[in-house]
């Protein structure tokens, strides 16, 4: 379930980046693009990197986005890395904003870390804008009606009922681009069920149905079964070929996804899958 929060969330960096540094507070953004993160490092992507077009400024910004579950330990070294991959890469310190969508316990994502070496004679310190969603006034993300921030309203800080918030968003996301109104739709239901576990509550915008029929959510799905399916066979047999990995990538059908799960838990050796995955 936590992949589809992931692939919700950079399919809304990719399209919606610009409502997603507005939940930040960053106004005055008048163009913007995402930039492709292989350029950063092959094997350890940021979410996401944006060029921003600020008002009174004369050269655009890069913005650093990670988005997060929920609050854990491993954030502020994956923050560091990803700064020190981007600076290298770019010769630019970029702006990071890490959005964390639902609480857990008492953990909290800290704003900044440092790092020293073991005699202590360097050292290096970050810091970045956390954004804590569930603390976010739901009333003015409502008010600024763009569509980009629907998804994210039911784990903001609500002032009314989820339903009333609900019906707002589906009149909000009739100004979406036709193209994109579906997915739409979808994220803020996989979104908003991190939250709220109410099938009458999501049955606002089309409910499970819809949402298990749109191509999107199927596509979701196939991508989760492939990465575990790849999870077991690394766990098992340590390396898979980038031409085992490639095949499975190309797989949709979810009842050959279902067997080849099943292949890959019970075969006694990568060969003994590949053959059966040919």
């Amino acid at each position: 379930m936590r992949f589809r929060y992931d692939k919700s969330s950079k399919w809304l960096i990719e399209h919606h980046a610009d409502a997603i540094l507005r939940l930040a507070g960053l106004t005055g953004i008048r163009t913007w693009k995402a930039v492709n993160p292989e350029l950063v490092q092959p094997r350890q992507l940021p979410d996401g990197l944006v060029e921003v077009q600020l008002e009174g400024r004369a050269a655009n910004d890069l913005f650093l986005l990670e988005i997060y579950t929920y609050p854990d330990s491993r954030i502020p070294g994956e923050l560091a890395d990803d700064l020190m991959l981007t600076y290298i890469d770019r010769r630019r310190l970029p702006e990071v904003l890490t959005l964390i969508l639902h609480p857990k316990g008492n953990l909290q994502a800290p704003p900044s870390h440092r790092v020293a070496s073991p005699l202590g004679w360097s050292g290096l310190a970050f810091s970045w804008q956390v954004v804590e969603l569930w603390k976010v006034p739901v009333g003015p993300l409502l008010a600024a009606k763009d569509p980009g921030l629907v998804p994210w309203l039911l784990l903001t800080q609500l002032d009314r009922e989820p339903s009333a918030v609900l019906h707002d968003a589906r009149d909000i996301l009739g100004n979406a681009m036709p193209s994109e109104l579906e997915s739409l739709q979808i994220a803020t239901q996989i979104l908003g069920r991190l939250r709220y576990n109410d099938e009458g509550l999501f049955a606002i915008l089309g409910g499970k149905k819809a949402m298990i029929e749109s191509p999107v959510f199927k596509e979701i799905i196939a991508e989760t079964r492939q990465k575990d399916i790849l999870s077991i066979l690394r766990g098992k047999f340590e390396k898979v070929s980038s031409t085992v990995e490639d095949k499975v990538k190309t797989i949709q059908d979810d009842a050959r996804l279902d067997d080849l799960l099943f292949q890959a838990a019970t075969s006694s050796s990568l060969e003994e899958f590949e053959q059966k995955l040919d």
